[in-house]
């Protein structure tokens, strides 16, 4: 039953984590599109995200740029979220 869990964290989250994460990475959340970005990473795990957003910061890092809502977005079509790759033991465990 471990994975049921995993449904109930990915649907509580909401944009004041990516804003925490963001703030703790030293950015300002103001400069993202922060609903593009919370649509973008339904399904997502908190550590998901923020593997995201660390991957972020170096590839903009290496493209000597600012982190932006771009640059985050294209991590997140890099990114298979465990909600997805877990989908079919999770539903063999639901009833």
């Amino acid at each position: 039953m471990r994975y049921s869990s995993l449904t109930c964290r990915t649907q509580r989250r909401e944009k004041p984590f990516l804003r925490y994460i963001l703030k703790r990475g030293g950015r300002t959340p103001v400069q993202f599109d922060l609903s593009l970005l919370e649509k973008e990473t339904d399904g997502f795990s908190g550590s998901e995200i923020e593997q995201v957003i660390i991957s972020g910061l170096y590839t903009s890092f290496s493209l000597k740029k600012e982190l932006s809502t771009e640059v985050l977005l294209k991590e997140i079509s890099l990114t298979v979220p465990i909600s997805v790759t877990m989908a079919d033991k999770k539903a063999k465990i639901s009833f």
